[in-house]
């Protein structure tokens, strides 16, 4: 597969001198970093990243090369940084390969990601070479036209969601190890959503919360998608018969962020007509048909309108967190520290101030730190892509504070 290397230079590199029991953090424990292009009318949006067996970042972004009009597929770029988050290369994929999606997925034991043909819109799976910045095909699936999103299942293989335009339905499917599709489990939008799709995927006006998860144990998997006149969140057996289902309302309300703690337990988010709500343990009953607004709670205004939203569970001196990660209304990121078990609110943490931030990914790192992949603004104007680095010791001493608060 052909690729470009494309000169990238570091311009920020802000790093936060702690003191903890009179020693300060070293720097590839506490970072921002801020990466810079020199060509003005480019565009990045980063979508995820991944920690390398090196202890650095691996960073999957759409990329924009210039100002190309109003319908133009994003280039597939990747981004790789040693644990300092000092840049080591930067690559882009030529065409046809356009358009990434979802998550970072390990699949035989490689780092792999989705996007989608320019030409047929059929989806790739594709590996990443770290020793170079090139990558290599693994799969095409001409069936699985308009991927919208991917994730790793607990058994290794793929979970992709996917869109047929002319039958007006969305598709989860089952990729195995061997690249073969296993199952594909349809639901009909029955109205015409092409346009609303269209806009997601170029990233044009409003983006929708397309995405896929699986349960902890494999035995069930699910989407939120286009489906039935709505955003809603479809369960499917791991056979790929259907279960329940969490309808939205048209596409003004919806669960906006899902991850499975264990059966019917959900951390959970949804917007209902730009307030946004969270909750640390939702219990789905994942066979039934139920309806967002079913989902009573406190709104959070201080979040952006229908706020892009994402949970992780997080481990610290083995006390157990969901952590939701969100945008506020001044360009702020937000992160909300539950206890996992209660589902109680233990401490909140703001990051950004006079530089914006928005919320691509986040990952606990093999340091007990969390690395944040952020857009943000250069000079206030260029968006760019972004890495923070939290430490441990970091989140510690914010544990302490709050259980001093807290007793």
């Amino acid at each position: 597969m052909k690729y470009k290397i494309i000169p990238f230079i570091l311009i920020i590199s802000l790093i936060t001198s702690c003191e903890f029991d009179k020693q300060a953090l070293e720097p590839e424990r506490v970072f921002t970093r801020i990466y810079h292009d020199a060509n003005y009318s480019t565009d990045y949006r980063p979508i995820d990243l991944i920690q390398t067996p090196d202890s650095g970042y691996l960073i999957l972004s759409a990329y924009m090369p210039e100002t190309q009009g109003a319908f133009n597929w994003w280039y597939v770029n990747l981004l790789k940084t040693d644990s300092r988050g000092e840049l080591e290369w930067l690559s882009t994929l030529d065409d046809p390969f356009m358009n990434p999606v979802g998550e970072f997925m390990i699949i035989n034991g490689e780092i792999c990601f989705t996007c989608m043909n320019a030409s047929n819109l059929s989806t790739y799976l594709v590996k990443v070479d770290l020793s170079t910045g090139g990558t290599v095909e693994l799969a095409n699936f001409p069936s699985l036209t308009y991927p919208l999103y991917a994730s790793a299942a607990p058994d290794g293989s793929a979970i992709i969601q996917s869109y047929e335009k002319f039958a007006r339905i969305s598709y989860l499917s089952k990729i195995g190890t061997d690249m073969l599709v296993k199952w594909s489990t349809g639901y009909n939008v029955i109205e015409d959503v092409e346009e609303q799709l269209i806009y997601h995927v170029i990233k044009t006006r409003k983006l929708f919360p397309l995405f896929t998860g699986s349960a902890a144990d494999g035995s069930y998997h699910y989407m939120n998608s286009f489906n039935n006149y709505s955003v809603s969140l479809a369960f499917v057996n791991d056979d790929g018969s259907k279960k329940g289902q969490v309808n939205g309302f048209r596409y003004s309300g919806a669960v906006s962020n899902a991850s499975n703690l264990s059966g019917s337990a959900f951390a959970l988010s949804r917007y209902s007509n730009g307030s946004n709500y969270i909750y640390p343990i939702a219990n789905i009953n994942t066979d039934d048909i139920t309806h967002t607004d079913n989902l009573a709670g406190a709104v959070l205004h201080e979040l952006q309108p229908d706020a892009k939203v994402i949970s992780k569970i997080m481990d610290f001196s083995g006390v157990y967190y969901t952590i939701f990660a969100s945008n506020t209304q001044n360009n702020q990121i937000v992160l909300y520290f539950y206890q996992a078990e209660s589902g109680t609110l233990f401490f909140t943490k703001y990051i950004g101030n006079s530089i914006p931030f928005e919320v691509a990914g986040m990952i606990k790192t093999s340091d007990n730190g969390i690395a944040i992949a952020v857009r943000t603004y250069e000079a206030g104007r260029f968006p760019r892509v972004g890495l923070i680095k939290l430490s441990f010791k970091e989140i510690a001493e914010d544990v302490k504070e709050a259980l001093l608060i807290n007793n």
